[in-house]
């Protein structure tokens, strides 16, 4: 059962990254962190953990898929 949960915010991850157009959104952990996704290109879902590397920083994050609690959806910016 604890298989279930992480697979299915893996599943959202995943068809979030491959949206078009895509649109922003946040993984948020138990800690209550939130990673803003702003570059689908950035993101590797991996088997135990996934991987973004933050835009414009080159900072990595890794976010472990069992402390993985919410995905959300961003408000899609108006192009200027």
């Amino acid at each position: 059962m604890s298989e279930e949960r992480p697979r299915k915010f893996e599943d959202g991850i995943r068809e979030l990254k491959h949206k078009d157009p895509f649109q922003p959104f946040n993984i948020v952990m138990t800690s209550g962190d939130k990673c803003p996704v702003e570059d689908p290109d950035m993101l590797i879902v991996g088997p135990v953990e996934i991987i973004y590397v933050v835009p414009r920083s080159g900072r990595t994050v890794r976010l472990r898929k069992s402390q993985i609690t919410a995905i959300e959806e961003l408000e899609q910016r108006p192009a200027a």
